[in-house]
């Protein structure tokens, strides 16, 4: 088991079978780079012939700004929320960036 770095607890799972014949990864979310919330994932793996993973945004349309223009564009909203006397709701996922 390696550290995915997605969320606390996250791994890759890498399985050396047969002597190391043959050998496979497989993770959900990861994350590489760092963060406020977990460590990055690991990116020292042992060799592996095959990987799989899972990924919430996968599709060729999921464009993300990065993570620097996604905190200023948040910050801007909510000050200009509340500087018109307005409240900030913000819908999140359970886990993951919302405890960052």
């Amino acid at each position: 088991m390696h550290n995915a770095g997605h969320i606390l607890g996250s791994s890759i799972a890498h399985f050396h079978i047969g002597d190391g014949l043959y050998n496979v990864a497989f993770t959900g979310d990861f994350q590489v780079r760092k963060n406020k919330a977990v460590r990055p994932g690991s990116q020292q793996l042992p060799s592996s012939r095959d990987a799989g993973h899972e990924a919430t945004y996968g599709g060729a349309n999921s464009i993300q700004p990065s993570r620097k223009e996604a905190e200023v564009n948040l910050l801007k909203v909510v000050k200009e929320t509340i500087g018109r006397g307005g409240k900030v709701v913000i819908p999140a996922f359970a886990v993951g960036r919302s405890q960052e």
